[in-house]
Formats: structure tokens, sequence, C-alpha cells
């Protein structure tokens, strides 16, 4: 009797074992930004000033694609440039690990540190900052701030569709003069898998026309 007492009691036990082993999922934040070579995304860019006073310049469309895409421990690197004359020119990096997605080089030009675009938890209320160098001409370094902050989630409609967005607000402080700054404040829109679908600051707004997700 005492021996089929014990028979369910050890089972019981090595079932909880079991469990106990059993690897967590890792959970992490999506990604708002394409990671496939061969995605392709076109944008268009109103409000930028004309040639007069008061004049505004037609909308321009600018249009890029993921040419390279490179993971070494939990980190991934997507490279992607703009599309002139039928070429992929120029050279963006981004960096998408478990802490967020980080800007490397904006045209060949280097962020140090890492510009934080995201930045896990991204949650309603969530803000982080960012101060240091970004690459000019000739290797010259120009000292740059920046601060986010989340403004939740909302749906947004923009020529590439209707998307629910993750809605940041940036601010970003550089140099516009000798010994002057100024503070640039936009709001941006950012979906996953497809990257930032909207962007507003002042009089520019810039909105996603088309996507086409890259190749597995």
């Amino acid at each position: 009797m005492p021996r089929l007492v014990a028979l369910p009691v050890l089972l019981a036990a090595l079932v909880a074992l079991v469990v106990a082993a059993a690897p967590v999922p890792e959970v992490r934040d999506p990604v708002y930004f394409p990671t496939k070579v061969g995605a392709k995304w076109v944008v268009r860019l109103s409000g930028q000033p004309g040639n007069g006073p008061g004049e505004v310049a037609p909308p321009e469309d600018f249009t890029y694609a993921v040419t390279a895409v490179e993971t070494k421990d939990g980190v991934t690197t997507v490279s992607y440039g703009r599309e002139i004359m039928g070429r992929v020119r120029g050279n963006f990096r981004v960096r998408v690990l478990k802490a967020g997605l980080f800007e490397e080089a904006s045209m060949g030009r280097a962020f140090d540190p890492p510009l934080p675009l995201l930045k896990a938890p991204l949650k309603d209320g969530a803000t982080w900052a960012w101060k240091g160098t970004f690459e000019r001409d000739r290797g010259k370094k120009e000292e740059r701030a920046a601060k986010w902050a989340v403004k939740g989630f909302e749906e947004v409609k923009v020529p590439a569709g209707t998307f629910t967005a993750l809605v940041v607000e940036r601010s970003v402080v550089k140099p516009v003069g000798k010994g002057e700054t100024h503070e640039f404040v936009a709001t941006e829109w950012h979906v996953k898998d497809v990257g930032q679908v909207k962007w507003v600051m002042d009089n520019l707004t810039e909105e996603m026309v088309s996507f086409t997700p890259g190749r597995d």
C-alpha cells in the first residue's frame, strides 16, 4: 500500500521538475524596422521651402532599400540606402537588439554613440535621452543632444495604408550658427516590421507612399 501512494507522489514531482526546467520564452518588444534584404519603401516629403519668399516646393519622393542584414551575438545590423537613378547609394545603418533600435550611421556619417531611435521598454510615457556627436564634412564632429517620449499607440493613415502605430515625440538640439543652437521637435509614427510611416516637424511632413517586404 505505501508503494501505491508513493508512485503518484513521485510522478507529480517529476512533472514539476520538467515544468521548472522548461525554458522560458524571451519577451521582446516588436521590431519597428524592416530586417530582410530587399525590403523597399517610398516616402514623400512635403512642405519644403520653395525658391521664392513664402513659396512651398512640390512634394518630393525618396526610395530606400535594405541591402544587407547581419546578425551576430544577438545584434542585427541592417544596412540600407537611397535609390538614385536605379541604384541604391548611401550608407545608412541601424542596429536592432533587445535594448531597442539604434542608428549607427546616416549617409555614411556616424553617430557616437549610436542614436537610440527607440528604446525598450516601449510603453506609454516612456522617455530616454542621448548626447553625443554626429560626423560632418571632412570628419568634423558636431555635438548634439536629443530626447524622446512615447505618446502611446494610435491608428494612422498614410498613402501606403492604415496602420496601428507607436507614436513618439523626438526633440533634437543641434548647432544652427556660430555659438547658437536650436531645438527641433518632431512627431514620429512607427509600425512593426515596417518602420517609420509618418514624420511631422513644423511645416514638414513625410509619409510612406508604399512598402514592399524583403525576402525570407
